[in-house]
């Protein structure tokens, strides 16, 4: 099974040109994609929903959840799944009185398993409250009874040991075997390991990998699993 997260910049490096990162999607064979800063009929996006956009024939399930209105509709996250899926929930993260951020949960079939899949973006604003959000999330997995356990997600963290928090219960692909990539290259940030995947351990590591362009100002992370 093949993960990946990717947050998109609402279209905009690539000048709402969607059909290029839904070619790349494709051509990654992604099972499951967590999206963030999606765009769904604003303004600035020529109001198109853009998880729809994104969408190809593999596609077996989408939606996107709001977590701001924006120019005349919505911004927030986006998923994309070619496998089984049982239902989706999305739930506001506390956020301070900074930019309202959430979460995605989409449960998946895997075989007769089933896997909880979530998608977050989290603040950047204040690290304290980014702090609270990373330990909520953590407080969810270790709740959920789900076999398998996922979360991808621009965590938006300014040092890698923020990570820490999960490495004991759980792993991490971007630091795998201590290879971090850089999935934000912009230099306006303390780090450039802003995006990762978290999984439960019992799903075995094949291959982390990225994929470098300029549609967005972030690249795609993705990980090859097996159970």
């Amino acid at each position: 099974m093949k993960i990946a997260t990717y947050n998109i910049a609402a279209g905009q490096y690539c000048h709402q040109d969607l059909g290029l990162l839904s070619k790349m999607i494709d051509e990654q064979e992604i099972d499951v994609l967590g999206v963030q800063e999606v765009d769904n009929k604003t303004g600035r996006s020529q109001q198109v929903n853009q998880i729809e956009a994104l969408k190809s024939k593999e596609t077996t399930f989408s939606a996107f959840h709001k977590a701001i209105d924006f120019d005349g509709g919505a911004y927030g996250l986006g998923c994309l799944v070619n496998m089984p899926t049982l239902d989706v929930t999305f739930e506001l993260l506390e956020s301070n009185g900074f930019e309202q951020r959430i979460y995605q949960k989409i449960s998946i079939k895997i075989g007769e398993r089933t896997a909880s899949f979530y998608n977050t973006h989290l603040s950047f604003e204040d690290a304290k409250t980014r702090k609270d959000q990373m330990a909520y999330l953590k407080r969810l997995l270790d709740e959920d009874e789900a076999e398998f356990k996922i979360v991808t997600g621009d965590f938006n963290i300014e040092d890698r040991s923020e990570f820490e928090l999960f490495l004991e219960d759980y792993q991490i692909a971007n630091g795998h075997n201590g290879v971090w990539h850089d999935t934000f290259p912009g230099e306006d940030c303390v780090t450039h390991q802003l995006d990762n995947i978290i999984l439960s351990k019992n799903l075995h590591i094949n291959e982390v990998g990225m994929v470098k362009n300029n549609y967005s100002d972030h690249c795609m992370l993705w990980v090859d699993v097996s159970d």
